[in-house]
């Protein structure tokens, strides 16, 4: 390293420039050598291609997605329905279910007075007394 220095120390400024100005033309060509540095114009149309399809694809999918969220917020809302008839429907059936044992419940009260009166009446009749009920 020492050496590298004395041998530039007797060069003047003129010469270090243009040493300077030498070494970036070297490092120029070098990277413009490089494969796949430099686009050309050609490359850039194909570049710009390939974006445009993704563009496309991404505005296709886009629509896709938003018909997709757009079907399932028609059947979310086709769900609720179902669910709100068959609730509407279960409490039918419930106020029905209700309804019908009243029924049942009046329909044995109403049978045991029945039973009641004629078993009052068989025994008013084995002790002689008539009520009047016909049996």
């Amino acid at each position: 390293m020492l050496e590298l220095l004395s041998m530039l120390r007797p060069l003047t400024t003129w010469q270090m420039l243009l040493g300077v100005c030498l070494l970036d033309l070297a490092l120029i060509a070098m990277r413009l050598s490089w494969p796949g540095v430099s686009t050309s114009s050609h490359q850039q149309r194909l570049q710009t291609h390939r974006l445009e399809e993704l563009l496309a694809r991404q505005a296709v999918l886009a629509r896709k997605v938003e018909d997709s969220r757009r079907q399932l917020e028609e059947s979310r809302q086709q769900v609720y329905g179902l669910m709100a008839y068959q609730a509407s429907k279960a409490a039918v059936e419930a106020e029905q279910m209700r309804l019908l044992a009243q029924g049942v419940d009046d329909l044995e009260q109403g049978l045991a007075r029945l039973l009641k009166e004629r078993a009052q009446g068989t025994r008013d009749r084995q002790n002689g007394t008539h009520t009047g009920l016909v049996t």
